[in-house]
C-alpha cells in the first residue's frame, strides 16, 4: 500500500458490514491497483475493504515501510449486523463453511499498468476515487500525505510520533483515527515558522480578530498551504528552507515540553487546538531564539516567561 493511502480508518461496525456482505455473497466495489514498471502492485482504492478482511481473518500484511504488521482491528467480533444473527462472533468461532466462505470470495480488481500508462497519476485517481465514501477534506495532511513531497511528509510523521503522548490536537484512541489531525498541527505550526524565519512576520498567514469579549485567530488561507506544499519538489531552495523549518519546529516542541517537565500528563493542559496555539507559536518562536543565546539549560524556565 502506497504512503499516499491514508491511515486505516474503518471502524468495527462498517468492517462488520463488509463481511456481512461477503456472507450474503454481495458484490463489493472492485479494488484499483496500480503495476509500476518494477513489478510492484500499489492499492490506489479499496485498502479499507482489503484491511477490513485482513482484520477479520487475523492476518498480518505488509504496510509501506515493507513491515510486517496487524490492523488495529485484528480479530474483531462482528457488530452492528442489519441481517445475519453472527454479532459478537469472530472469524474463529465460524464453522469450516462458513470460513470458506469468505476465503473464497472474489473481489473484482482493476488492474492499471504503468507500462501502458505513462501519463497515468496514481495519485490523481486515489483522490478522483475517494470523494466518496470516505472523502479527503480539501487542505488537510490526508489530502498533503496524497500529493506532497515524501521528505517533507515522512519528516512531519516522524516529529508528530515523537511527542504525540503529549503535544496533539486529536488524542489518538486505539481503533479510532484521528485523520492526520496532528501531523496536520505540526505542518502549520512548520508553516508559521518558515513565514517567521523568512519574512519576520506571519502577517500574511495568520489573521487576528477583536472580538467583544476576545481576541481570535485563524489561518488566512489553508489553501496557499497546499499551494506552498504542492510546489516544494519543484523548487529545492524552498524545500530546503521548510524541511529546516521543520526541524526548527520540533526543537520548539521539545523546547515546550521541557518548560513543562512532570506536568505533561495525558489528561492534563495539553490537547491542543491550531488557532490559540498559533499565536502562542508565533511569540514562543522568537522567545526560544532569543532563550537559547542567553539562557543555556532551559529546564529552568517557567511558563511566566512566554509572552502571552
Amino acid at each position: 500500500m502506497h504512503t499516499y493511502q491514508r491511515q486505516e480508518r474503518v471502524s468495527i461496525l462498517k468492517a462488520s458490514a463488509i463481511i456481512e456482505s461477503i456472507l450474503l455473497g454481495i458484490n463489493l466495489p472492485p479494488i484499483f491497483i496500480y503495476k509500476r514498471k518494477d513489478g510492484i502492485k500499489e492499492v490506489i482504492d479499496g485498502q479499507q475493504r482489503l484491511l477490513s478482511i485482513i482484520a477479520f481473518l487475523g492476518k498480518q500484511y505488509i504496510n509501506e515501510t515493507n513491515n510486517l504488521t496487524y490492523s488495529s482491528n485484528n480479530n474483531f467480533k462482528l457488530k452492528g449486523l442489519k441481517i445475519l444473527d453472527k454479532n459478537g462472533k469472530n472469524y474463529s468461532s465460524f464453522s469450516p463453511l462458513e470460513q470458506d466462505k469468505i476465503l473464497d470470495f472474489v473481489i473484482d480488481e482493476i488492474v492499471i499498468e504503468e507500462n501502458l500508462n505513462n501519463n497515468f497519476s496514481a495519485t490523481d485517481l486515489f483522490i478522483r476515487l475517494n470523494q466518496k465514501p470516505y472523502p479527503i477534506n480539501n487542505n488537510s495532511f490526508e489530502m498533503w500525505n496524497s500529493t506532497v513531497d515524501n521528505d517533507v511528509i515522512n519528516n512531519i510523521k516522524k516529529i508528530t510520533d515523537k511527542s504525540i503522548d503529549w503535544f496533539y490536537n486529536k488524542e489518538r484512541v486505539s481503533g479510532k483515527t484521528d485523520r492526520m489531525e496532528n501531523e496536520e498541527l505540526v505542518t502549520i505550526l512548520s508553516y508559521l515558522v518558515f513565514h517567521l524565519e523568512k519574512h519576520n512576520s506571519y502577517d500574511k498567514v495568520l489573521g487576528l480578530f477583536l472580538r467583544s469579549d476576545r481576541i481570535t485567530c485563524r489561518i488566512k488561507n489553508k489553501s496557499a498551504i497546499t499551494d506552498f506544499l504542492s510546489k516544494l519538489d519543484e523548487n529545492i531552495s524552498e524545500k530546503e528552507i521548510f524541511l529546516n523549518s521543520i526541524t526548527k519546529t520540533e526543537e520548539l516542541i521539545c523546547f515546550f515540553g521541557e518548560l513543562f517537565e512532570g506536568h505533561l500528563k495525558k489528561d492534563g493542559y495539553f490537547g491542543l487546538t491550531v488557532p490559540p496555539i498559533s499565536v502562542k507559536w508565533c511569540h514562543f518562536e522568537k522567545f526560544y531564539n532569543n532563550t537559547k543565546k542567553v539562557i543555556p539549560n532551559s529546564k529552568s524556565l517557567s511558563f511566566s516567561s512566554i509572552p502571552h
